[in-house]
Formats: C-alpha cells, sequence, structure tokens
C-alpha cells in the first residue's frame, strides 16, 4: 500500500498494482508555493520534462520499464517528480521498491537501494504495513531496526485499517492491533481505499477508526500530512549541530584543497617564476639563474 499512501497524500496517480509496481527510487519533491494552478516535472538520468498532472503514472511507468529493460525486476536510478503548489506539503518522499524474498539479484538490489537512503540520520523513515501483518516477521521493520535501534526516526503507518472488520480477523487479533496503534510511539492510521477498492474518502476512513478507538491524532490521511511535517521539522532542528559541524569541515576541506590547487590558473610567467624558484633552491646555483631568464623570454615569444 505503499503507492496508495503516497497518492492519497499527494493527490495524484502513481503506478499500483498487485506485486512489485514501484521498480525506481521515485522521489517525490513537494513545494508549497502560491500558485493557481499546480506545476509537474519529472527528472531521470538528468533530462527534466513538464508534465500534465494526467500522464505522471504512465510516464513513471516508461521511465521505470527503460531502467529494468534488461531483465532485472528493479533498478536503483532514481526517478524525480517535482511537484509545486498551493496545497501542498513542503516535504520530500522517497517511494522505494518494496522488499521481496525470491531472486537473488533483484533483493540485493531492493535491500541495497532502501539501505542507501534509510541509513542517512537526517531521513525520516515511514515503515508502511497492512493492518492484518505480522510484525515480528516483517523484513522492512528489521532493516528500520538496524540503522534506527530507538525508533526515533522511524515511523510505523497501518495501511488498509478496514479489513480489521473482515471474518477472517478475530475480535482478539483487532483489538491487539488498535491498542498496539494507540500505545505505540509513532504509529499512524489510515484507510486510503476501502475493501471494495473505492477511492479514498474521508468520512469512511475516520468513521472506520473512530469505531476502532484509535486515537484522533494517529488517525486519517489529514493528520498524517500535519505529522510528517511536524516530525521532519523535530528531525532537523536534532541533527541541526551536526549538519551544522559537517558543513564547517566541508568547506574548510575545500579551502584546504583550494589553497593547494590555488583559485585562479596561473600565468605562464607565473609557472616560469615557480619553477625557477624550485630550482634555484633546490640546487643554488647562479648559472641556473641565467638559463631561466632565458626560458622566460622564450616562453613570451611563444
Amino acid at each position: 500500500g505503499k503507492s496508495t499512501l503516497l497518492e492519497t497524500i499527494f493527490n495524484i496517480k502513481l503506478p499500483t498494482a498487485t506485486g512489485t509496481c514501484t521498480k525506481c527510487p521515485i522521489v517525490i519533491k513537494s513545494k508549497n508555493i502560491n500558485l493557481k494552478e499546480k506545476k509537474y516535472k519529472l527528472e531521470s538520468d538528468n533530462i527534466i520534462e513538464e508534465i500534465d498532472e494526467e500522464n505522471i503514472c504512465e510516464r513513471i511507468k516508461d521511465l521505470q520499464n527503460i531502467h529494468t529493460q534488461y531483465g532485472n525486476l528493479v533498478s536503483n536510478k532514481e526517478i524525480i517528480l517535482q511537484i509545486e503548489g498551493s496545497d501542498l506539503l513542503d516535504i520530500t518522499i522517497v517511494d522505494l521498491p518494496g522488499i521481496i524474498h525470491d531472486g537473488e539479484k533483484d533483493v540485493e538490489t531492493i535491500q541495497d537501494t532502501i539501505k542507501k537512503y534509510i541509513k542517512q540520520d537526517n531521513t525520516l523513515i515511514l515503515v508502511v504495513n497492512p493492518a492484518t501483518s505480522d510484525e515480528e516477521l516483517n523484513t522492512a521493520q528489521k532493516l528500520a531496526k538496524t540503522f534506527d535501534d530507538k525508533k526515533k526516526r522511524t515511523m510505523t503507518i497501518y495501511t488498509k485499517c478496514d479489513i480489521l472488520d473482515t471474518h477472517m480477523i478475530t475480535k482478539e487479533e483487532k483489538e491487539k492491533k488498535c491498542k498496539k496503534i494507540n500505545d505505540a510511539d509513532n504509529t499512524h492510521a489510515v484507510i486510503c481505499k476501502n475493501k471494495d477498492g473505492i477511492n479514498y474518502n474521508e468520512k469512511y476512513e475516520l468513521t472506520i477508526l473512530e469505531k476502532y478507538n484509535i486515537s484522533e491524532e494517529k488517525s486519517g490521511i489529514n493528520n498524517l500530512k500535519k505529522k510528517l511535517e511536524n516530525t521532519f521539522c523535530e528531525l532537523i532542528k536534532v541533527n541541526a549541530p551536526e549538519f551544522e559541524k559537517n558543513i564547517v569541515e566541508k568547506i574548510y576541506k575545500c579551502k584546504e584543497d583550494l589553497s593547494k590547487l590555488g583559485e585562479r590558473n596561473k600565468e605562464k610567467s607565473e609557472i616560469v617564476r615557480d619553477i625557477k624558484n624550485i630550482f634555484l633552491k633546490e640546487f643554488n646555483k647562479k648559472e641556473l639563474k641565467q638559463y631561466f631568464m632565458k626560458f622566460k623570454e622564450l616562453i613570451k615569444i611563444e
């Protein structure tokens, strides 16, 4: 339900289907700007194109097919979707391929791709689970725990929560799951589509979650949007001192490298002067000076 969740958050159409529908990292860069109409751009392999909203899904499918045309199920090449509009979040969310368990090469590519993004301390990890999943066996949870053992930057989002009301789920199982959502830190419950596959309906979503006694702050897409922005802001605040330290260190390193290279290309006469001084210092012979003077004049003529 990852892609369906992002569809609902950003109100756009993304590739969704049973099986692996996200075949590349899809980076959604959302920016809140006061515009009459939303603007969309797609970028892949350093090629940027403006695109209409209704063509986004098919174009992403095309790009994914290009990146996986040599037989691989997935690729680590990014597809970047830039969205600007007046009703959007100021946030960047990366939709990563879902974890699979068959096909050694593809399993490795997916896990390596996921690790590349979630290992960064300034990244908020969103683990998206169907409400009925067994978390003890959930590979995504285990992977997130590897890089965020104390779950300080991991949020678990439970999708398809209305399926807790089916005859296959016992009352005890449902109560246990609802209690977990209420009691655990950084959890949230949503229903992006109802169990008949009909698109997002806020009233339906909140009615079902209220019936389950899931707290209001942990319920629904709109509350999730607020939570994502606020949680990410808090993460930035926590990491700001380390960011500043890293930036200062990088600036110092760049200045150090620049001092060795020189801030500009030297003139020919300067290069000759530096060579002359090196030789004079090393050999300390007066006759070298005459040769360098002659060499300098020849350089000027050339």
